[in-house]
């Protein structure tokens, strides 16, 4: 079995859906959750460990900023790249997300300019 690329957080199924088709059409392969705290548990429990984590920001029970934490804390997936996706466009939740670890922040309405590029640019070898 190939291990996954990507593993893939966002609530939102239009979104997420959308984020899958377009890195399965580059030949990645992806496990998508809607649940973060699923997402988490998953993650923390897998022994082959994705090459790119893409998070949205805004979600129930948890959100990007929460997920970036608990990776970081975590000395088997602190080295995890971490894409955060996001509606939300005030600057400092973007550059804290930054701060605490995450390698990018893309915006959903600029998804299908700049997330392939950045999946490129930030999925570990």
């Amino acid at each position: 079995m190939n291990s996954t690329d990507v593993f893939i957080v966002d609530d939102n199924e239009l979104v997420r859906t959308g984020i899958v088709r377009m890195l399965e059409n580059e030949n990645y392969t992806v496990k998508a959750f809607n649940n973060p705290r699923q997402f988490i548990a998953e993650l923390f429990a897998t022994k082959t460990l994705p090459r790119l984590i893409i998070s949205d920001y805004d979600m129930e029970g948890m959100n990007g900023i929460d997920i970036i934490q608990t990776l970081k804390s975590s000395p088997t997936h602190k080295q995890l790249p971490i894409l955060m996706v996001s509606a939300q466009i005030k600057p400092e939740i973007s550059a804290k997300a930054k701060q605490l670890g995450a390698v990018d922040w893309i915006k959903k309405s600029s998804i299908g300019n700049d997330l392939i590029p950045a999946v490129k640019r930030y999925m570990l070898k």
